[in-house]
């Protein structure tokens, strides 16, 4: 067998790399719709992964739904205006920028047009302290708030893969025995068309 050269090597293991990764990140989007099934329904977090033969491979982890926090502008912006003043600001309605006299007076002829808005560092510092009803202690009289509604998203399936210590040899040992005929199926060479048969007289068919 002659021996590749360095430009074929590199070559061809990126075009094997990609076959591969392509098939792996479909087995992620195939997976993501059971791994929501099971947390949504079992309430299953995580997964222990056991290769044939009983050897692990590390741990699925399967991910939450998506915390979705709808804020109440205005509330937001009054409790800020109480309690961190400076963090909030005026903003102009961008439909404002098409007319020439606002772009030029807005503050002083066209305030409707103007906006509160909270800065966005403490919009984030807010919501880590957001109880799950979308409400907030304020510091200043000890009133609650309802400054936001607060919702979970049905889990989507995303999760995380953490392999064992000695996932990387399980998995080879794994594949070189042939317990993993499904993995990486890209890479199996096609399969050959027979040949056709050669015609049986001396001459071609058909001819005068």
């Amino acid at each position: 067998m002659p021996e590749l050269t360095a430009a074929a090597r590199v070559a061809a293991l990126k075009i094997l790399a990609e076959r591969v990764t392509s098939e792996y990140e479909a087995a992620r989007a195939d997976a993501a719709p059971e791994f929501a099934r099971l947390r949504t329904q079992l309430g299953v977090k995580s997964l222990d992964v056991l290769l044939p033969g009983g050897a692990s491979a590390g741990t699925i982890s399967i991910k939450a739904g998506a915390r979705i926090v709808d804020w109440d502008e205005a509330a937001l912006a009054d409790y800020a205006e109480a309690n961190a003043p400076d963090e909030v600001v005026e903003t102009v309605d961008p439909a404002a920028l098409d007319d020439d006299e606002v772009r030029a007076l807005i503050a002083a002829h066209r305030p409707d047009l103007v906006r509160r808005t909270v800065r966005p560092a403490y919009r984030a510092a807010l919501d880590k302290q957001l109880n799950t009803d979308g409400t907030i202690v304020d510091p200043r009289t000890g009133e609650v708030v309802t400054l936001a509604e607060v919702t979970t998203a049905a889990p989507s399936g995303r999760f995380s893969y953490t392999r064992a210590a000695d996932a990387e040899r399980a998995v080879l040992d794994a594949w070189h025995a042939g317990a993993l005929a499904e993995v990486g199926a890209s890479l199996a060479p096609a399969e050959l068309a027979p040949a056709e048969p050669a015609p049986s007289g001396p001459f071609p068919q058909g001819g005068a």
